[in-house]
């Protein structure tokens, strides 16, 4: 990537963690007094230390080396492989026994301060008890890898129990349901204190006791049992160890915010017991013997009182809270989903639950040592492919966002640890998610590859730019009307503006006949005369939805024949006004989404596609040779096809011919030969994908056919319970970069590689005003978005394909048609409670520095 903010967005936590960083101000940008772009380590207190995380099942492997005893984890993983996704375990996990020296190289070329990581009780102690033998070889392992990080200028957080217990004492006496387990946790940690305290300044007693006894059958009394046995390891460290060894001890505990699903005191009281169940009953004993709170933090979830628990079956945790927790509210999620069903991204969450700890627990001293997100693992994608996270970058930034907000706002929040340094076993999800921002390759000997997250140097991934795109290439944004934004598109370094012409402003009674508005033509030549001023090639569209309501009264539109005579008069006022410096036209936009809205859609996209025809013809005849520009027509990707078969081969698909039957119109001789080859380029608005399966039973014989159901297809996001890609606001919006290259790739091997531009390609958010200007201005997941698919538009071209240019849909956020001014698709925000005031956000700064010219 190139230089200023294209370097903020490769590696946050490597640039987190190196010297300050901010954006360089663009002419004409709003510069708020706390501008979200300044977001660094500096950002942060003197002496906050970021890090990274990890456990030791999940991470050391070498189960049986070493003297290692088995844990109920490899009991579990050999004795019910069902439960595990993959069925597989941490038997090798990702060896960081035998690599830690390695591990360590990654985490000091990340400019990170310290690991989180946890001892095997298991290691040290095989059958869990002094009395039953120490482990040397254990004891020596740990001092191995403390003495490398600390060598390396890391600090070493050091965990005691990270659900790795024993089986022996699993076997003994139940483990944690039984009181037995106070004294043997209190050796087993003053041990680890004798052994490691001189180096270890901070110590963890336990990872996530309310994740470890909601998986069991008693879960109150496992978790007394833990906070007893945390008790007794803190008393002793404080009495024998603390003094001489200079250190702290706490816990680290898990939560989530809750959101009360509605304003009603019922849902607000659930809330706040959701937040009891899963924090206050591991916090609100032991306020006193802590030294500091480790905080894992991935998600949050609304809350609403639950009324009626089922009674049919024995009260559990999860029935006594009364409580119905949900990831959505009205059919809206709380945030996109990652690849884990539960991990929903909400990232003021972590704000919300630092300052509700700091003023319920008397603003105790926080370390975050969790946080983090998770993609699938998918064996199809190339290495390349699999390092480019930037929605990893996405979540980091955000978070770290919040927490410095909440610093600001009086948490005592020290540090922050991602989770996690690498992709490994991630418990009954086995090797089916990664979570790392370093990659591990499974398939060839668990080799290591930093992600962009972690900040990857060496891939060619992390310098595309504008640079990176052939000589020519065009780069630009899009609307459907005029706005007066042209001097940010120039300070954005955009090469062209994609528009659309209001034919009801040129023609308001869409008749040349009915009279020509001068004051329209005016319009828009003061827009491309402004366009061509600032350096910006005018990309024009004839036809983006606004059909005059006097065509739709008189004959309905593109339902009659007679509208092919009307748009090719419409089009030729176009050339002639404005030809001579466009030099780009486009006739239709996405001609697909607008019939599906109508009564005969068949017969919609028939008369579309003969008026696109006139069009062409006519430009050709009278105007190309003069005024030296092209003609094309826009498609969407979901309908790409239907279109481009009659363009190429003046007909309809033969699928279509054969499901849809006589209802599907037919082309004359004449108007076959207009169509075949009317384009001089093709533009592909493109902005997900989806999975199809043939629809057995498609429709009720008893109702009419209708286009829904003529393709006897079955249209999904999902397969197997995982969606595509995470979802947008839009519910039809799933992100899959990967299928831009696909359409692109296939397009051009099918017809005959046309030239092509990506007239569209974008994301939206949903317009929240509860959000502050700062936090809207904040969207690093458009920033993700635009990268991937910038990367595969690329491999495409790469791969052949003739594309000469890319349109961001859009340029500020719009009116979007039928979902009104509820989402927001633009790179720059426009503050509809104050005046429309335009404002940059971070992805306006990202593109552009990306298309800075070197």
């Amino acid at each position: 990537m190139g230089m200023g903010m294209a370097i903020a967005f490769l590696g946050v936590l490597a640039l987190l963690v190196s010297n300050s960083w901010s954006a360089p101000t663009e002419p004409g940008s709003t510069i708020l007094s706390n501008d979200v772009t300044l977001l660094n380590r500096s950002s942060f207190p003197a002496g906050f230390i970021f890090g990274t995380a990890s456990s030791a099942y999940q991470y050391e492997g070498a189960a049986n080396e070493g003297g290692r005893g088995p844990s109920i984890w490899d009991t579990l993983t050999h004795q019910h492989p069902e439960k595990v996704q993959d069925g597989s375990n941490g038997d090798v996990a990702v060896d960081q026994y035998h690599r830690y020296k390695e591990d360590v190289a990654i985490m000091k070329y990340m400019n990170t301060d310290a690991y989180r990581f946890s001892i095997s009780w298991s290691r040290i102690l095989p059958k869990g008890k002094i009395s039953s033998g120490i482990n040397q070889e254990g004891i020596k392992y740990y001092n191995n890898l403390i003495n490398e990080l600390i060598a390396n200028g890391l600090e070493p957080f050091a965990t005691l129990f990270h659900f790795d217990l024993p089986q022996a004492l699993q076997d003994e006496y139940s483990g944690f349901y039984s009181p037995n387990i106070i004294k043997d946790f209190e050796d087993y940690s003053e041990l680890c204190f004798k052994e490691f305290g001189d180096r270890v300044k901070h110590w963890i007693t336990l990872n996530e006791p309310w994740s470890y006894s909601v998986g069991v059958d008693k879960p109150y009394l496992a978790t007394h049992y833990q906070l007893l046995a945390h008790a007794a390891s803190v008393q002793i460290y404080k009495a024998k160890y603390q003094v001489s060894q200079k250190g702290l001890i706490g816990i680290t505990l898990n939560s989530g915010w809750f959101l009360p699903y509605s304003n009603n005191t019922l849902d607000v009281h659930a809330a706040q017991r959701a937040l009891d169940f899963a924090f206050g009953c591991i916090q609100d004993p032991w306020r006193s013997s802590f030294d500091f709170i480790g905080l894992n933090y991935y998600t949050s979830n609304y809350a609403a009182h639950l009324f009626h628990p089922n009674n049919d079956t024995d009260p559990t945790y999860w029935t006594d809270q009364h409580v119905n927790l949900t990831s959505e509210r009205n059919g809206i999620p709380i945030g996109p989903r990652a690849a884990s069903s539960w991990l929903y991204v909400y990232p003021k969450g972590i704000e919300e639950l630092l300052l509700y700890i700091t003023k319920t627990y008397n603003n105790p001293l926080i370390y975050i040592t969790e946080n983090g997100i998770d993609e699938f693992n998918d064996p199809t994608l190339s290495l390349e492919e699999a390092l480019i996270d930037t929605f990893r970058i996405d979540y980091h930034y955000r978070h770290l966002y919040y927490v410095s907000t909440a610093i600001k706002d009086g948490a005592n929040v020290k540090g922050y640890f991602a989770w996690s340094l690498l992709d490994n076993f991630e418990w009954f999800n086995g090797y089916t998610v990664r979570f790392g921002i370093n990659f591990v390759d499974y398939k060839d000997n668990l080799k290591r590859h930093q992600k962009l997250s972690a900040g990857s140097p060496i891939l060619d991934v992390s310098s595309l730019n504008r640079s990176s795109f052939p000589a020519g290439f065009v780069f630009g944004t899009a609307t459907s009307s005029y706005q007066e934004d042209i001097k940010i598109m120039k300070d954005m370094n955009t090469d062209a503006y994609r528009f659309s012409i209001s034919w009801a402003r040129i023609l308001p009674k869409g008749k040349v006949s009915e009279g020509i508005n001068q004051e329209g033509i005016a319009h828009y030549n003061k827009l491309i005369n402004e366009l061509l001023a600032n350096g910006m090639q005018p990309f024009v569209t004839l036809f983006h939805w606004d059909l005059p309501q006097a065509l739709q009264d008189e004959y309905k539109g593109f339902n009659s024949p007679n509208i092919t005579k009307d748009f090719e008069e419409y089009a030729d006022m176009c050339f002639k006004n404005f030809g001579e410096r466009v030099k780009h036209w486009i006739t239709l936009n996405e001609p697909w989404s607008y019939s599906m809205r109508m009564e005969q859609p068949y017969m919609s996209s028939h008369y579309q596609l003969l008026a696109h025809a006139a069009a062409v013809k006519l430009y050709k005849t009278k105007y190309q040779a003069s005024q030296k520009g092209l003609i094309g027509i826009t498609l969407n990707s979901n309908w790409f096809i239907p279109f481009m078969d009659p363009l190429t081969k003046g007909d309809y698909p033969k699928s279509m011919r054969t499901y849809v039957g006589n209802r599907l119109p037919k082309f004359t001789e004449e108007e076959a030969k207009i169509l075949i080859g009317s384009y001089d380029f093709i533009g592909i608005n493109y902005y997900t994908s989806n999975y199809a399966a043939h629809l057995t039973k498609p429709f009720d014989r008893t109702k009419p056919p209708m286009y829904a159901t003529d393709p006897q297809c079955d249209i999904t996001s999902e397969r197997d319970g995982r969606p595509i890609g995470q979802r947008a606001a839009s519910h039809w919006l799933y992100v899959y970069p990967k299928g831009i290259e696909k359409l692109l790739l296939y397009t051009t091997e099918k017809y005959n590689n046309p030239l092509i531009y990506i007239t569209e390609n974008g994301m939206d958010e949903f317009n929240d005003p509860t959000l502050t200007l700062e936090e809207a201005l904040m969207d690093t997941y458009r920033i993700d978005y635009y990268y991937r698919h910038l990367y595969h538009v690329l491999q495409a071209i790469k791969g052949g394909a003739n594309v000469k240019g890319y349109f961001a849909w859009t340029f500020s956020d719009n009116f979007e048609w039928n979902s009104g001014y509820n989402q927001r698709f633009g790179l720059v925000f426009i503050d509809y409670k104050d005046n429309l005031k335009r404002h940059q956000k971070l992805s306006a700064r990202w593109f552009g520095n990306f298309l800075k010219r070197n």
